[in-house]
Order: structure tokens, then C-alpha cells, then sequence
């Protein structure tokens, strides 16, 4: 039970028995039994109670790292390369593009009407 051999048992009994005498042996070792009860008692509710405390710790510890997960894909070192928010919108890159072109295309057209025009008066 304790590592106590038969032959050792045998021995603590005796011993118990000169110290503590025949007629109060039962006595002893009803109380003995109670305290083992206690105590084995007292050691399972602490061991469930632990338990159970640390299932609680390992459900927060699922729910950090779900956060922490959330965190890492809405965060903008995710979007280290985007310099302006225009480079988001492909359509707007675009529109600024024609847009150049077109006022490109007229600044092409102002000089050629302006040198017409000086043309004509002389």
C-alpha cells in the first residue's frame, strides 16, 4: 500500500499495540479510518476542483488565440505596400489614367488652335 512490506505491518502493528494497548487498538484505528476518509475526500475535491480550473483556462486560451486570429487578419500590416488609398480602387487608377490623357490630348490641341489663329491675322 505505502511500500510496506507484510513482515513491517506486521512489526507497526506490535509496536502499536505495546504503546497504545489492546483495548484502545479499535478505537485508534476507527479514528485512523475517519481521517483517511477525510483526507482522501478532501484530495478529490481539490484534484476535481483543479481540473476543472484548468479546462476553464484552456476555453479562454481557444478564445484568445480566435481573437488574436481575428486581430491578425483585419490589421494593416497586412497593407504594407499600399502607399495611397486610391491604389485600393483599380477603377479609380483608371479613371485618373483617361483623365490625364484626355487633358494631355487637349493641352496637344490648345497650341495648335492658338498657332492658327496667329496665322490668320497676318
Amino acid at each position: 500500500m505505502f511500500g510496506i512490506s507484510d513482515g513491517e505491518l506486521l512489526v507497526i502493528l506490535f509496536i502499536l499495540i505495546v504503546i497504545v494497548g489492546p483495548r484502545r487498538l479499535p478505537e485508534l484505528a476507527r479514528e485512523f479510518a475517519k481521517f483517511y476518509k477525510a483526507f482522501i475526500k478532501a484530495y478529490e475535491q481539490a484534484k476535481s476542483d483543479i481540473k476543472q480550473n484548468i479546462d476553464i483556462d484552456n476555453e479562454y486560451v481557444e478564445d484568445f488565440k480566435k481573437i488574436r486570429d481575428l486581430k491578425n487578419m483585419t490589421s494593416f500590416k497586412n497593407i504594407k505596400n499600399i502607399k495611397d488609398i486610391k491604389d485600393i480602387n483599380p477603377a479609380e487608377k483608371i479613371k485618373n489614367e483617361w483623365k490625364s490623357l484626355i487633358e494631355e490630348a487637349k493641352k496637344e490641341q490648345e497650341p495648335k488652335k492658338t498657332q492658327s489663329d496667329e496665322e490668320k491675322p497676318k
